[in-house]
């Protein structure tokens, strides 16, 4: 490592481009995370989990950020033959403890969205446990790749200088199995929450124009499977090359593209609030029909939304509380019973025994799975 020859080839800098990229795309992320938060304590009143972790995603990426700015600084960029001995380890070492960081900050981001998903979408038994899944799985998996980072040489300063603190470490095969074990997963999660919210919203009674804009919406981390996958094909370029501080610019190039891309992706679809003149609500109305003395009814629930705006219902206004208003309304049939005469509300109506009443209420949240009408449902 200390007599690296000199390449046949000019001294360029890559790094420059890196950084360019690296720092408009989370600059852009950190916008937008500032207005999710601002639409959360603003509108909503409500910080929560799936908040703190988009957070804690674009805090660990513009760190990863930072490291790479100060790696490019000591060389990062340019072909290691052009570098002396303590830029290569200054190098080495920065890129090994930028990893971590860049793991952290998708981890944080794919979490934050299945926090979304499960809020919205988790009204089943199957859709929960396939999203509690998806968590486990990419905390598990991104865990062990971050580890095992560190942990593949009995002292870490052999890592970055292999000259000054010689070791016996793994052998390079098992990281670059790990990372794209690790990097295909993540690909096929984000994978698989493109398609979960398209297929769950296609399925619910809406016009077509509506569906397809809450697709779009919800579905944005598309693009994060992309640069998902083509990272993972740059993590060969790595094994390959003894010139790391060179050839290993598209995979960080990538790796910064994907965090930046699931912050956006995750973040965008809880700025739906700010583009609404008044407020949405729902009416919950209930029309009961009295049949018998006193033991039976029949009662149709009918839950609507009443428009205040011309904005297309895409999301709900408050997501983090399971609001399922703004476009994502169901309906429900129920058969209430309960004894009217033991309550003291006997009425008669028509000289048949029957007595109506509507009860229209405003409520702010809308329960998913049933409504609480009072009484017992059957």
């Amino acid at each position: 490592m200390a007599d690296i020859p000199k390449p046949d080839v000019p001294d360029v800098d890559a790094g420059t481009q890196l950084l360019q990229i690296c720092w408009v795309l989370y600059s852009i992320a950190a916008i937008v995370v500032a207005l999710r938060t601002y639409v959360q304590l603003r509108y909503t009143h409500e910080f929560g989990r799936g908040d703190a972790l988009m957070v804690a995603s674009l805090t660990f990426g513009v760190s990863a950020c930072v490291l790479l700015t100060i790696a490019c600084h000591f060389g990062l960029g340019r072909h290691g033959g052009y570098l002396d001995y303590s830029q290569r380890v200054i190098v080495n070492r920065l890129t090994f403890i930028y990893e971590p960081f860049g793991i952290a900050s998708s981890t944080f981001g794919r979490l934050s969205f299945m926090t979304l998903l499960y809020k919205l979408f988790g009204i089943t038994a199957a859709r929960r446990w396939l999203i509690m899944f998806l968590m486990a799985e990419t905390i598990i998996i991104n865990l062990v790749t971050a580890i095992t980072i560190f942990t593949q040489c009995p002292n870490v300063d052999t890592l970055w200088d292999p000259v000054g603190h010689p070791g016996v470490c793994w052998s390079p095969l098992v990281q670059y199995y790990t990372g794209f074990f690790a990097g295909s997963c993540n690909a096929a999660t984000d994978l698989i929450l493109t398609i979960l919210p398209a297929y769950i919203v296609w399925g619910l009674k809406m016009d077509r124009r509506t569906k397809l804009g809450l697709i779009a919406v919800m579905c944005l981390s598309v693009f994060a499977f992309v640069a998902s996958l083509i990272k993972t094909i740059l993590v060969k370029s790595r094994r390959d090359s003894s010139d790391l501080s060179f050839s290993a610019m598209p995979f960080f190039t990538w790796m910064n593209v994907e965090n930046a891309v699931v912050i956006m992706a995750t973040s965008i679809p809880m700025l739906r609030p700010m583009f609404i003149k008044k407020k949405h609500y729902a009416a919950y109305e209930m029309s009961e029909c009295r049949s018998g003395l006193g033991t039976k009814l029949s009662s149709g629930v009918r839950m609507e939304e009443i428009e205040a705006s011309s904005q297309e219902n895409i999301l709900p206004m408050n997501v983090e509380q399971g609001v399922m208003g703004m476009g994502i309304v169901k309906q429900v049939d129920h058969t209430v019973t309960y004894d009217i005469e033991s309550a003291g509300r006997v009425g008669n109506s028509g000289g048949n025994g029957r007595s109506s009443r509507s009860i229209s209420k405003n409520r702010n949240m809308l329960e998913a799975d049933g409504v609480d009408l009072r009484g017992r449902q059957t």
